[in-house]
């Protein structure tokens, strides 16, 4: 997921608002951060940022930092640091077959013995 420059121009849903990216990331690191300082989720006990955030934001940016704030709490649920950094530190096989490295077709038959 990444952020275009079509939904800060007014091209998306939002229609022609035209959206700033310098204030939008700034009132979304101001909301995060007052959530931060009251160390809470709910976003409605910074009434004044989340006002700001939802006016300048396009809904499709907001959908895409919900997301993405989705993806890394789930990926902290499902793997510790010491799992990650043993993922990450695994030697790279070369004898493992995969159709990506090749481009001879007869040669990965023969290494995965397809008939």
């Amino acid at each position: 997921l990444m952020y275009t420059n079509e939904v800060f121009a007014g091209v998306g849903i939002e229609g022609n608002r035209g959206m700033s990216k310098k204030l939008c990331f700034q009132a979304r690191d101001t909301l995060l951060e007052c959530m931060r300082l009251k160390q809470t989720e709910n976003k409605y006990k910074c009434m004044d940022e989340l006002y700001a955030y939802d006016m300048y934001c396009p809904s499709e940016f907001q959908t895409i930092t919900r997301l993405n704030k989705m993806r890394v709490e789930r990926d902290k649920k499902m793997f510790t640091k010491e799992q990650l950094k043993e993922i990450n530190d695994r030697p790279i096989r070369d004898d493992f077959p995969s159709v990506y490295h090749y481009t001879n077709i007869e040669k990965l038959k023969k290494q995965v013995q397809i008939k």
